[in-house]
């Protein structure tokens, strides 16, 4: 999945777990405007995500070494490719429910 947008926030769920076809990579890119993701709790992802004049928060636990504009890492136990870019806005990673299944996360929190 692929998602550009020049001066529009981008919101993004219903995002399935890595299935036995494997998962599909997600894209996401804007500026001047907020991207919210949310990706499914339990699930592992390898996460790239970017801004300038922005900051990131998640809902999902990042591994240590990230910035306040920038992470690159798992979150879980890493596989599915996510990348977000973002100039001047934020970036939100929110925790969902896999289908079938009650959330128990909380709110975003900022980057480690």
């Amino acid at each position: 999945m692929d998602v550009t947008n020049e001066s529009g926030a981008i919101e993004v769920s219903g995002i399935a777990p890595k299935g036995p076809g494997g998962c599909r990579r997600i894209a996401l890119a804007t500026s001047f405007a907020p991207i919210k993701v949310t990706l499914p709790e339990a699930s592992g992802f390898d996460v790239n995500a970017r801004t300038s004049l922005g900051k990131i928060r998640s809902g999902l636990p990042l591994a240590a070494g990230g910035a306040a504009d920038s992470f690159v890492g798992p979150i879980g136990g890493g596989g599915c490719e996510v990348t977000l870019a973002n100039r001047s806005g934020d970036i939100v990673i929110l925790s969902g429910a896999v289908p079938g299944r009650t959330s128990t996360a909380g709110p975003p929190r900022p980057a480690p």
